[in-house]
């Protein structure tokens, strides 16, 4: 595959249209998630925003002919980056999406990652406290089995040894097979803790 076609370049305040829009055309496992939601940017304001705005440095975008077809964005201590989210980032769009009411066992998904914008899920294991880092990355299907994950994950692996950080981990959904397989390739491991329901974390040593 010829990889000229597509460039790495680090995130812009001006893509986050661009980079929401790809997160929810991935939000459910990798794939198409605008029929599950009715609100289609606040998934983004949670997973994208906060790393584009407040660790710009660690936020690369894949871009090709089309436009941007994908990104990788990171943080290089997840802790001090859960706390600036919570009290700089979030706060501001607690006003603009209302926490919702009633039973959260039958919220629908619009409900439930606005309840995540009030209440965010920032609890770290201290099995991590090795693996300051933390990494996610979405690519639409055009853009994938290409090699651009490899190689936009290893852009951001050799942004965070530059800074000196040790281990990056990442969190990936517990269903997600076909993901967790390919970060296995790329070096990954599955940390050996009591999954989530929802996800298992993955860590990597740099």
């Amino acid at each position: 595959m010829d990889t000229k076609e597509y460039i790495i370049r680090q995130a812009k305040i001006c893509d986050m249209d661009d980079l929401y829009d790809i997160c929810i055309r991935t939000g459910n496992y990798g794939e198409d998630a605008r029929n599950l939601y009715n609100n289609h940017v606040a998934l983004g304001i949670y997973y994208v925003g906060p790393y584009v705005a407040l660790e710009q440095d660690l936020a690369f975008v894949l871009e090709d002919k089309l436009g941007i077809c994908g990104y990788v964005l990171g943080t290089k201590d997840t802790k001090i980056f859960f706390k600036k989210m919570t009290e700089e980032w979030l706060p501001k769009y607690q006003t603009r999406f209302p926490m919702p009411e009633g039973d959260p066992e039958i919220w629908n998904m619009d409900q439930k990652i606005i309840a995540l914008i009030h209440n965010p899920r920032v609890s770290i294991p201290d099995s991590l406290n090795n693996f300051p880092a933390h990494l996610h990355i979405d690519l639409l299907p055009r853009a994938r089995k290409k090699g651009n994950g490899r190689r936009m994950i290893e852009t951001l692996h050799e942004k965070l040894q530059i800074l000196g950080i040790k281990g990056v981990f990442l969190d990936v959904g517990i269903n997600n097979l076909n993901a967790q397989s390919f970060y296995e390739k790329i070096g990954y491991k599955k940390l050996q803790v009591t999954p989530s329901k929802d996800g298992l974390f993955m860590i990597h040593q740099l």
